[in-house]
Parts: C-alpha cells; structure tokens; sequence
C-alpha cells in the first residue's frame, strides 16, 4: 500500500556497509520530510507521514539519524 521497498527489511540492506547505510538513510529522510525534489512528488503528505510512522516503528535509527 505504501511506496517503500520490501528490501528495507532483508539483511542485504542491515548488512550495507556503514557508509552507504548513512547515505540511503540521509536520503530518506529527505524524502519523508518533503524534499526529494520532482522524483518523490507523487508521494502525498499522507504517504509520507505514513510511511515514517512505520519505519519510525520498525527500522528506527534510520530515522533518528543513528545509521549506522
């Protein structure tokens, strides 16, 4: 229903090497907070709110800025 990959989860993503971990992570919260540019527009602000209360729930420190 939301527009955020399955792969999150799977361990080739936790097994990211710290560095790109960090920039997939500072990047995503661009997103989430509305600044992904034209790429990310179709995402309503519903979407996006949605979408950082479930990674707020599960994958955390992606949010928070603790990557790795």
């Amino acid at each position: 229903k939301y527009p955020c990959s399955y792969l999150i989860y799977s361990s080739a993503f936790d097994d990211l090497p710290p560095v790109m971990k960090t920039c997939v992570a500072t990047k995503l919260r661009a997103i989430l907070a509305g600044k992904g540019g034209e790429t990310y527009a179709h995402l309503t602000e519903t979407d996006r709110q949605a979408l950082t209360e479930i990674l707020r729930d599960t994958k955390p420190d992606l949010l928070e800025g603790n990557t790795p």
